[in-house]
């Protein structure tokens, strides 16, 4: 491995200070020290001042010569770490180029500076720089960072305020296990978060005193409790419960909770500034950024703190999620929609009057650089919403002025964190300190073995793919030896299908889904922006198209047809794919047929149906009718909750995901002969454990194929953070 010199000075790059002597990256004050390899990339990018810097030079500097290594897959994920740290894009860069095959090149002016070391001192980095890495890596880069003592806290960091005095990085959990959902009382003396630290499946509710001291559960239900709230007077904590979806209250001390509100999926309870009510909001949670989710509806309500009938708030709103209190307790700001117009989607703030105003803080944010889906989580009474958003990849925390008297937002957004982790959930307190956590994520393929008499799992769980790529699987082979998925390995991302029994992959088009036939022979592929399925020969890459406006494929066993949706997916339309001819299956006026699947004889069609922003289900449709399939006969398989049907070998069940028991998990349905069902449901595989889950960056996929369940899950680890912002940090 080349060494990488280390005694030039401090440079500007763009709008960043680049220390090549000590890997620190500044901007706006705020300092990140850049892990190992990501800082010897952007060393030799500097150096070579706008020339090129050829992969064999980079393989040689990153990588020791004796070290085996998938340089090709290690080097893009490398490039793609350093452009998220710079805010970097691909496709128009800022920073750096790439010259295909050949390598890249820093194409933002570089200039020498005076040594930072003159201007201030800083031991640590005010944002981790972390994200999907190994956990081997992830913790090397968080121990260099941190001194670490258990369970007290830790060692903080000084940067530069925007009043040149000095806010304070704080990390306040140290567990490997998931820290969540932080909340600090109003003095800023008590830290309340979810947490699994116990070493449980599930997550329970902690306080702990900021200023070092014994964390405390408080909570102790079989499920998961979550999303903690303090009352006013620092005297109750507000919860949300996953399993039975309701709000509860418990004193800070512990003792038995108590129900204030009977819901189902209750979310983010928030106790109003004179501690009399609560307000929540009820729907399916966040699955996606995009902000034309189908999972994105819900409804805000407020319920007394002694209990009492709920009130709706926005009822006229087809979504309303995330409430806030203003800081007088006189409106509550919320994400939400008026209609089923995506571009109704924005920050809306509604007054004791029933009117809401529309802030416009969507069109603010976005023109000050942020991505994604902008969820508030604190509102302060300086008028500061904190909130926190992004890719799948990285999601940062945010600041935006919203004037509580007119519900408009104001002045520029400004990022608080700089991180390359999953940075969520942040909360403020009165006395400005800003609590946050910090995740680190890894989006996988595995499988299970299925038993099989009764087609529920008879083995552990067992990982298929290891790369720091989010890793998505599309389906598999009829043998169980080919599997399909999209992963993130490059700069966008790429299909591969992977041979298990030899290990050899083969990449076969930069796509966002596809899926393999049974003999993994071709490949269905969605053109960018679901303009179109080809079909593409997976030995050569010969392509024939097949359908324009067509999406969300599945393939007949004996690969002759294909059943796809189209008219955004409220048909569904059987292709030969000797022909291209296709015919209409079936149709529904207003809902969404997505995930249709053939039968192992070719005979039927299950698929799901987005019947509403809280309710899928699932149903059968026979394939061989002469004419379209009308609505009256779908036969009904799952009806309170299900998705992704896929058939068992057999033909004689319907494997399926459901959130019935408060998490996605997989469940059997056993069919009769005309395919309705035959008995109770019964749980396949359970993904209670919030360290691997079957949603959080990636929504669950999955295949049942030679006697397995191939399934994509998220692995996940994450600490609570706090910045003091006395300083000036959040203003």
């Amino acid at each position: 491995m080349a060494e990488v010199a280390r005694d030039r000075g401090r440079v500007r790059i763009g709008d960043f200070e680049f220390d090549q002597r000590t890997g620190e990256l500044w901007k706006d004050g705020i300092r990140t020290v850049l892990p190992e390899q990501i800082y010897r990339l952007l060393s030799l990018l500097v150096q070579a001042r706008g020339d090129l810097v050829g992969r064999d030079e980079l393989r040689h500097a990153l990588w020791p010569d004796d070290t085996f290594v998938d340089f090709e897959h290690g080097l893009n994920a490398a490039v793609k770490r350093l452009r998220e740290a710079l805010g970097d894009s691909a496709a128009a860069p800022r920073f750096i180029e790439t010259l295909p095959r050949r390598g890249y090149r820093l194409v933002a002016p570089v200039s020498s500076l005076i040594p930072r070391s003159a201007l201030v001192s800083s031991k640590l980095p005010l944002s981790l720089g972390l994200s999907n890495w190994r956990w081997l890596w992830a913790a090397s880069a968080v121990l260099l960072a941190l001194a670490v003592v258990g369970g007290r806290r830790l060692g903080s960091s000084t940067v530069s305020g925007t009043d040149g005095s000095s806010p304070t990085l704080t990390r306040l959990t140290s567990t490997d296990g998931v820290n969540i959902d932080p909340a600090l009382t109003s003095d800023g003396s008590l830290l309340a978060y979810a947490s699994d630290r116990e070493g449980g499946s599930g997550l329970d509710i902690w306080v702990q005193p900021i200023a070092g001291g014994q964390a405390r559960r408080i909570t102790v239900g079989p499920g998961d409790e979550v999303e903690p709230s303090f009352s006013p007077d620092g005297v109750w904590i507000a919860y949300a419960t996953r399993e039975t979806g309701g709000i509860f209250v418990v004193r800070v001390t512990g003792g038995e909770s108590r129900e204030i509100a009977v819901a189902s999926r209750a979310h983010a309870p928030r106790f109003s500034p004179d501690g009399r009510q609560v307000l929540y909001w009820t729907g399916m949670p966040i699955w996606s950024v995009a902000e034309d989710t189908p999972f994105a509806g819900g409804a805000l309500y407020t319920v007394p703190f002694e209990g009492g009938r709920s009130r709706e708030i926005a009822p006229d709103f087809a979504s309303a999620r995330f409430g806030l209190w203003s800081p007088d307790g006189r409106a509550v700001l919320f994400l939400g929609r008026r209609d089923a117009d995506i571009g109704s989607f924005d920050w809306y703030v509604i007054g004791a009057n029933g009117t809401a105003v529309r802030s416009g803080a969507f069109a603010v944010l976005h023109r000050g650089g942020f991505n994604g889906l902008p969820v508030p989580t604190g509102w302060d009474r300086e008028g500061s919403v904190v909130l926190a958003g992004g890719s799948q990849d990285r999601s940062n925390v945010w600041r935006l002025m919203v004037d509580p008297e007119t519900g408009i937002a104001q002045g520029e957004p400004k990022r608080l964190t700089f991180g390359t982790a999953v940075e969520l959930s942040p909360t403020i307190s009165a006395s400005r300190s800003l609590a946050f956590a910090s995740l680190v994520q890894n989006v996988d393929v595995w499988r299970v073995a299925l038993d099989p008499l009764t087609g529920t799992a008879s083995g552990p769980l067992e990982r298929l793919t290891h790369a720091p790529s989010r890793d998505r699987l599309m389906n598999v082979s009829s043998d169980g030896l080919a599997v399909a998925y999209v992963s993130s390995r490059h700069e966008g991302e790429v299909g591969v299908v992977r041979d298990l029994a030899t290990g050899a992959e083969r990449e076969i088009a930069m796509t966002g889904q596809f899926r393999i036939d049974p003999t993994a022979s071709v490949a269905a592929v969605t053109r960018p922006g679901a303009s179109g399925i080809d079909l593409i020969r997976i030995r050569d890459g010969v392509t024939t198209p097949l359908c324009d406006a067509c999406e969300d494929v599945g393939w007949s066993d004996d690969g002759r047809r294909l059943v796809v949706g189209e008219g955004e997916q409220s048909r569904l339309v059987v292709y030969d794919t000797t022909t291209g001819r296709g015919l209409l299956l079936t149709s529904h006026p207003t809902w969404r047929l997505t995930q249709p699947r053939f039968s192992p004889d070719g005979h039927w069609v299950a698929f799901h149906t987005t019947n509403s922003p809280s309710l899928r289900q699932v149903y059968v449709v026979s394939a061989t009718a002469p004419t379209p399939v009308p609505v009256e006969q779908w036969v009904p398989v799952i009806t309170d909750f299900g998705v992704q049907p896929r058939w068992s070998r057999d033909g004689r069940s319907i494997y399926y995901f459901s959130i019935r028991d408060g998490s996605m998990c997989a469940w059997l349905q056993p069919l009769s002969p005309t395919m309705h069902p035959s008995g109770p449901s019964r749980p396949v595989q359970h993904f209670h454990d919030p360290r691997l889950a079957g949603v959080v960056r990636a929504f669950v996929t999955h295949d049942e194929q030679a006697g397995y369940l191939f399934a994509t899950l998220t692995e996940t680890t994450g600490n609570i953070w706090m910045i003091d912002g006395r300083a000036g940090a959040i203003r």
